[in-house]
């Protein structure tokens, strides 16, 4: 039975009905949806491997690789059973671990998840770039897809979470807060995680030298970049839309809306609003971070520009199928500016961001879940599952969904800061989370994996130092020379000569 007041849950379980779509159909969507999603970790491993310079290439593709097969059995044994696990209370599920008892019919929603949860723990990779011990970095995967990501999700995902909109009963502020497809779940989370990582290891050698001018270190590759990005946008298809979690419209639980007409589950609409919001979102996060850009630096500075464009993706998660295609464009826009000012806001700060994944995935997801309060139609979120009670401030909804987004954010950043936040700094404590001058000096590819990403005797160095001259020149940065591999006795006889094992030009 419906109270009248929302949709209801769709659940894997629901029995089918005439015309309705088979288990197997569902459990395929799924899938299908989930390995698209999983071709985003080839897009961050691309956009990683590009902003590092040659000489940490190996390193840069060894974790990205590792922190998703860390990842799986770290979910396997544990994530899952805090995720949805039965069973489960309003903070923290307690059963089905290590899959144990799940129904045969549900292990679809583990390897689902799962490419959620892998996603989010890649974030940090990018913030902690060319200087934390590979050792150190798989750990940290091990104990944020084990435990800090699990438990944050279920808060919100799960129908017995404390602030979930589709909780099956006691709701935040009789509403529950809407987080679609992870704008605060994954990236935000994993953001404020980011930035913990960045301060307990401090800046690579070389960016914030004692003189006081920044000094940008620039990536090998853009080509890896751009291929990257692409790569990531291709997958975050799958990512919004798949988060339907299922698409059997047959289950049509009507409620009457406020203008009295009736409004019940509708999937496929909401597939397709959030193919559309997710495009256009993107376009307009990379075209106003282009024009900002260009107003800025009179040039179009390409990893900017990649980096506003993923912003505008972040920012659209949280409300992807509850928003109208115009609000998806404003998103957007905002997505993209609050990149720009975050990222100047952690220069200022003199915080080493290599990826500048801090302000992506935390600046655009804040936004972006905040956004929900006020542009979330109150159709939409019927057709999407939810708990209608509340929607956004500019369709008249009052104020309750905004309110509970509010609080999402919030704890999200409280969250990050109290588990992965003590975690780095404890390491830092040991000495023994960042890598050793020589090392970092050297690259983490010669050193720690034996190995080089390019051909012995290939040299990056020439292409690449034209392309840092002539930005520099346009841009008024101080760039950091690298090496490549091959040239390590050369960097270890300057590391004698050299205070900063940097060299600055104009």
């Amino acid at each position: 039975e419906d109270d009248g007041s929302w949709c209801g849950v769709l659940k894997m379980t629901t029995p089918m009905v005439d015309g309705g779509k088979s288990l197997t159909e569902e459990v395929a969507f799924l899938v299908l949806t989930g390995v698209e999603v999983f071709t985003m970790q080839t897009g961050f491993a691309m956009l990683t491997a590009g902003a590092v310079r040659s000489k940490n290439v190996v390193n840069a593709l060894t974790t990205n690789v590792f922190d998703c097969a860390i990842s799986a059995l770290a979910f396997f044994v544990m994530g899952f059973a805090f995720q949805l696990g039965t069973p489960a209370n309003r903070f923290i599920g307690t059963g089905n671990f290590a899959l144990a008892g799940l129904d045969p019919d549900l292990l679809v929603q583990f390897f689902f998840h799962w490419t959620f949860v892998a996603v989010s723990t890649t974030i940090v990779s990018g913030a902690v770039a060319e200087r934390i011990s590979f050792t150190w970095y798989l750990i940290y995967a091990a104990v944020y897809s084990a435990t800090v990501y699990p438990i944050f999700s279920h808060w919100v995902w799960s129908p017995q979470g404390w602030m979930s909109g589709r909780a099956s009963s006691n709701p935040l502020f009789d509403q529950g807060a809407i987080d679609f497809a992870g704008s605060t779940v994954v990236h935000l989370l994993g953001g404020v995680s980011s930035i913990w990582g960045a301060l307990a290891l401090g800046p690579r050698m070389g960016r914030f030298p004692a003189s006081g001018r920044t000094s940008r270190v620039r990536g090998h590759s853009l080509t890896l970049m751009a291929l990257g990005t692409l790569l990531l946008w291709i997958g975050w298809y799958g990512f919004n839309c798949g988060s339907v979690y299922g698409f059997n419209s047959s289950v049509q639980i009507q409620v009457t809306l406020s203008d009295g007409t009736l409004s019940g589950l509708n999937i496929g609409r909401t597939i397709a609003r959030c193919a559309v919001n997710t495009t256009l979102s993107a376009c307009a996060g990379g075209i106003a971070t282009l024009i900002l850009v260009r107003i800025q630096l009179q040039t179009s500075h390409l990893p900017a520009c990649l980096n506003g464009l993923l912003s505008g993706l972040v920012a659209i998660t949280a409300g992807c199928g509850v928003v109208e295609p115009y609000a998806a464009v404003i998103i957007g826009v905002g997505g993209g500016l609050m990149y720009i000012i975050c990222n100047n806001l952690i220069c200022k700060l003199r915080i080493d961001d290599p990826l500048e994944a801090f302000p992506v995935h935390a600046g655009a997801g804040f936004f972006g879940t905040l956004m929900v309060g006020f542009f979330a139609r109150e159709q939409y979120l019927a057709e999407a599952g939810y708990r209608v009670v509340s929607w956004g401030v500019f369709y008249n909804g009052g104020g309750r969904l905004l309110a509970c987004q509010i609080v999402l954010v919030l704890c999200a950043i409280a969250w990050g800061s109290v588990t992965i936040g003590l975690f780095f700094w404890i390491l830092r404590a040991t000495g023994t989370l960042r890598v050793s001058e020589e090392e970092e000096l050297v690259g983490h590819d010669y050193e720690t994996h034996g190995s080089a990403a390019y051909p012995e005797g290939t040299s990056l160095s020439g292409l690449e130092d034209m392309s840092q001259r002539i930005t520099a020149k346009r841009s008024f940065d101080v760039v950091v020379d690298e090496a490549t591999p091959t040239h390590h006795e050369r960097y270890r006889a300057a590391s004698s000569n050299s205070s900063d094992h940097a060299h600055d030009r104009d």
